[in-house]
């Protein structure tokens, strides 16, 4: 019953997001994201061969704080998905606090992995961010 409930809950903030960012860009003129979609790194423990990713040599990774500041403010206009990829996400040492502090300002949030990383202490750490799905990448 408790998953039905997180269900409706969910419907409910996807519904008034979509009015509020309706009327803001009806009335307002002003567009905003509902669908975020953050590549966090470049950084990968494999080397598809369909996948540039992995090829640049920086190997960046985009760092918390400037994440923060972009979430954040994703949120404050009303975006209600976020997914959060790479390269490898789970790559990234503090990827928790990354899912943890999108949680707390997008009601979704996906995080994509090739799950070669996922062990079940890292299962366990995401699944107290509340994150809501994982998409395992099998390309």
């Amino acid at each position: 019953m408790s998953r039905i409930v997180d269900v409706r809950e969910k419907l409910y903030s996807f519904s008034g997001r979509v009015i509020l960012w309706y009327l803001r860009r009806v009335l307002l003129g002003k567009d905003s994201p509902l669908i975020v979609n953050f590549q966090l790194t470049h950084r990968c423990n494999l080397r598809c061969k369909m996948c540039n990713i992995w090829r640049d040599p920086q190997e960046a990774t985009l760092p918390l704080e400037d994440f923060k500041k972009i979430i954040k403010e994703a949120g404050e206009l009303g975006c209600f998905f976020a997914s959060l990829s790479g390269g490898e996400s789970l790559i990234i040492k503090d990827i928790l606090s990354y899912v943890s502090y999108a949680k707390s300002h997008i009601p979704y949030v996906n995080l994509v992995t090739n799950g070669l990383l996922l062990s079940q202490e890292m299962a366990k750490g995401l699944a107290e961010t509340g994150l809501d799905t994982i998409s395992i990448s099998i390309d």
